[in-house]
């Protein structure tokens, strides 16, 4: 008896392991990548590349310089095994690489492929990167799996379509290159371009964010997983009011629905920059769909620009500018959009206002334009995605899809992760970092030297809110002891009595007697600092580097930006961004001087050792923060060019005197002080009055001595260097780096 329970034990547990066990492929995740002038390619009389590879590949595309001239007008048509398609530049999604990409064309696996230009315009071949992979099984492992399930019986999960989750990770070998590069570029040298780029880049980000209410609403973040530093972060928002359908935009002839997905989520994780593929759903070629990008509800996809946040994606494999929706895929799209509708509460025919890249000259950040709760990316974006036989149904499903829901909201507990350090979970990139002596990560660059308190003319003298800006880590310190703060917590800080402070920071109070916050930047929430000629309310000059001191004299709140003067520097209202090149030099090197004299304590301008200046600038200088320095890259630059020079006259750092501009002639000091003062005037060698040509047949603006603006300005488009100016003006001195 026994025996047999035993034996039957045993044909229970054999039938077990072998439902349990199963064949899962195995896939080659390497990128191959060439550049042609390597030898890869050779071209015949019709200008055709022929590109071998030692192993067979079914996917194939190009990388670009952006000194590429007219992106727009090129396309390349591929041939292998028979087949060709023609595939054209990806302008889809954000830039995290600096070059462009073509759309990835789908081909036969073959080690030889051939692809010919298709421009009206030159293209140099040896600027072409050929990158190449193969997403067809190399071989089979046995794995054991007793209870796989699906969360929805119709979503195939991630795992079934073959995503390695590793290519999401920093250290991963086909991420390491790109990383490794991200940290140099951080480091590098920025042309104009690159700096004007990044500014306009970082305007676009704060408008997007603050239009965007609950929809760009940080509900969590987390930068890792299972102890690696995602590419990526996985963020979550508060709501999603938007369903957006694309296509992939490639032909489909013999290839896998898995193979394609794969493919694309190499394209999108690793040659494109963007962690993960991009898509939150895909639907292939017989209607079958897939999950796509990793983090499940709520989660922030890379398929709409600027749209991400708001929005949830869905791609149909396929090029649909050419093919048709079968029965399976329409029935499918509708399924989706219905079960998407349904679990976020998104009314399809809502209208909804968006943003996309500019299309006219009039527009400077981005182009506002409205749109509704189930769109083609077309609507959202500059594309022709999802194609025009998907794009005909979306009217349609629009009107007869649609319920009126409520919106659904994320109800679960917020919770930012604290932001690693780029180096943190990789030793090899942190060992070749700290060789090369990274300072900066991000926007933060090293400064070194000495500081400047600067106060600031925050109006409200109850209480002031501070944040992180963007998803910066800050600490605050109470008392002296430091405690951190992230991304989406909130500061409130208000009077008690008259030397104390109540400190809120989320559901916590404190009350300290001494406050400061440090952070890369700092955002004032409570303070509406936008300019007078921004009618569009993009700009608001309330954002501040470094450390933020708030004190309570006498019940009423003082607040102070604590910064290198390097940094100071680059939020100094002094000067334009359009001015030319040795004017902002002059005003610059004058300003880092006055800032170095009054920084002194021997030199002090205020009765109070609580700060050394002022941003009113009929007291001291016009200092506008972080703010300015996004809109003002030229003069960033510059300040950099200069860094840490000043006016000497001997062997001893001067106070340099500059206003706006002269009647035709400066004022010398003597002259100054005699029609102010006339008490104990004394001449001063190097403050002597000259002729001033710009300022002829016009009124003098400002007190009259030193360096004219609108002087330096005539005299740097005669073309003096900054330095000529400086001695012309300020007779007897020179330049040098402070000492």
């Amino acid at each position: 008896m026994k025996f047999r329970f035993f034996f039957l034990f045993l044909i229970f547990i054999g039938v077990f392991l072998f439902q349990s066990l199963s064949f899962y492929p195995v896939y080659d995740e390497h990128i191959t990548q060439t550049s042609l002038v390597l030898g890869s390619g050779q071209i015949n009389e019709q200008k055709i590349y022929t590109i071998q590879r030692s192993h067979p590949q079914n996917i194939w595309y190009l990388s670009l310089p952006k000194t590429l001239s007219h992106p727009e007008d090129t396309c390349f048509r591929w041939r292998a095994g028979g087949e060709s398609t023609r595939t054209c530049i990806d302008f889809d999604g954000e830039d995290t690489t600096g070059k462009y990409f073509t759309f990835p064309a789908f081909l036969p696996a073959s080690k030889t492929v051939s692809f010919q230009i298709e421009s009206h315009h030159s293209l140099d071949a040896s600027d072409i990167v050929i990158h190449s992979m193969n997403t067809n099984p190399v071989s089979k492992k046995l794995v054991f799996e007793p209870f796989s399930s699906f969360a929805r019986p119709t979503i195939i999960p991630r795992s079934l379509w073959g995503a390695d989750e590793s290519l999401r990770y920093a250290d991963n070998k086909n991420q390491e290159k790109n990383w490794k590069g991200y940290l140099e570029y951080l480091q590098s040298d920025k042309t104009q371009k690159q700096l004007d780029a990044i500014n306009i880049n970082a305007a676009r980000r704060e408008l997007v964010k603050k239009s965007g209410g609950k929809t760009t609403q940080t509900q969590s973040i987390r930068y890792t997983e299972n102890g690696h530093r995602l590419v990526w972060p996985i963020e979550k928002t508060r709501q999603k009011d938007q369903i957006v359908i694309h296509h992939t935009d490639q032909k489909t002839r013999g290839i896998s629905d898995e193979a394609m997905i794969r493919g694309v989520y190499r394209y999108h994780a690793i040659s494109r920059g963007w962690g993960d593929i991009g898509y939150n759903y895909i639907v292939g070629q017989n209607g079958r769909i897939y999950e796509g990008r990793a983090g499940g509800d709520y989660v922030v996809g890379a398929h709409a620009l600027f749209n991400n946040k708001n929005s949830i994606g869905i791609a149909v494999l396929g090029d649909y500018e050419t093919l048709d929706l079968n029965k399976n895929q329409k029935e499918s799209l509708q399924e989706m959009i219905q079960y998407v509708a349904r679990k976020y509460g998104i009314t399809l025919s809502n209208r909804i206002s968006r943003w996309k890249k500019c299309t006219t000259k009039s527009c400077k950040i981005l182009q506002r334009v409205y749109s509704y709760g189930l769109v083609g990316h077309t609507d959202v974006g500059n594309t022709s995605c999802p194609g025009r036989n998907i794009e005909v149904y979306i009217p349609f499903w629009r009107q007869y899809l649609d319920v009126a829901h409520t919106p659904v909201l994320n109800t679960l507990p917020t919770k930012i992760e604290k932001k690693p350090s780029y180096l943190a979970l990789n030793t090899k990139l942190r060992k070749d970092a700290i060789t090369k002596k990274i300072h900066h990560i991000g926007r933060s660059i090293f400064y070194g030297g000495k500081k400047i308190k600067i106060k600031l003319s925050y109006p409200k003298k109850d209480f002031i809110q501070l944040s992180a800006y963007e998803t910066n880590r800050m600490f605050v310190f109470l008392d002296g002891r430091r405690k951190p703060v992230f991304e989406g917590t909130r500061i409130q800080v208000s009077p008690i009595g008259n030397d104390r402070l109540r400190v809120e920071i989320g559901n916590r109070e404190y009350k300290v007697k001494s406050f400061k916050i440090q952070g890369n930047q700092i955002q004032i929430d409570s303070w509406n600092r936008i300019p007078e000629w921004d009618t569009n309310k993009i700009h608001n000059d309330n954002i501040f580097r470094d450390t933020i001191h708030i004190y309570n004299i006498g019940g009423k709140l003082i607040v102070v930006n604590e910064l290198p003067i390097e940094w100071y520097l680059k939020g100094l209202g002094e000067v334009g961004n359009s001015d030319p090149i040795e004017k902002i030099k002059t005003i610059v090197v004058a300003a880092r001087g006055y800032a170095y004299y009054y920084a002194n304590p021997k030199n002090r301008k205020y009765a109070t050792s609580l700060y050394d200046g002022s941003d009113d600038p009929d007291s001291f200088q016009q200092y506008l923060g972080y703010g300015y320095e996004m809109r003002a890259p030229r003069v960033a630059t510059l300040v950099d060019a200069t860094k840490k020079e000043i006016i000497y006259f001997g062997n001893t750092p001067i106070k340099p005197w500059y206003f706006h501009g002269s009647n035709g002639r400066t004022l010398s000091y003597f002259e100054f002080c005699k029609k102010h003062s006339n008490k104990n005037c004394q001449p001063i060698s190097y403050l002597q009055s000259v002729d001033d040509p710009a300022g002829r047949g016009k009124a003098q603006k400002g007190h009259g001595v030193g360096i004219s603006g609108i002087g330096a300005h005539y005299w740097a488009e005669q073309g003096w260097d900054y330095k000529k100016i400086i001695n012309y003006y300020l007779k007897g001195t020179t330049v040098d780096v402070y000492r």
